[in-house]
């Protein structure tokens, strides 16, 4: 049986919060360079490398990968994660 997570953090956030970790994710693409792009068979992907600030105010280094769908205009997040620039 899988126990329902109600309190996990991640970087701080909780799950009860994560418009805050979402909020957070965006504006890293907005704010910090692509270091890398590739053409998939879905469409085209980004990486974007930057700093998010945490809820408790600690800068956490993330890694995260965007595609663009083919066919479509518009981003979405595939994945985040810690990354030591």
């Amino acid at each position: 049986m899988v126990e329902k997570r109600t309190s996990s953090l991640i970087w701080d956030f909780s799950l009860a919060a994560w418009e805050l970790l979402a909020h957070a994710l965006r504006s890293l693409a907005v704010n910090f360079p692509v270091v890398r792009s590739m053409e998939s068979s879905h469409g085209k992907k980004y990486i974007v490398e930057g700093e998010i600030e945490t809820p408790i105010g600690k800068p956490a280094a993330v890694r995260t990968i965007w595609i663009i769908d083919n066919g479509e205009t518009i981003g979405r997040l595939v994945t985040a994660y810690p990354h030591e620039g």
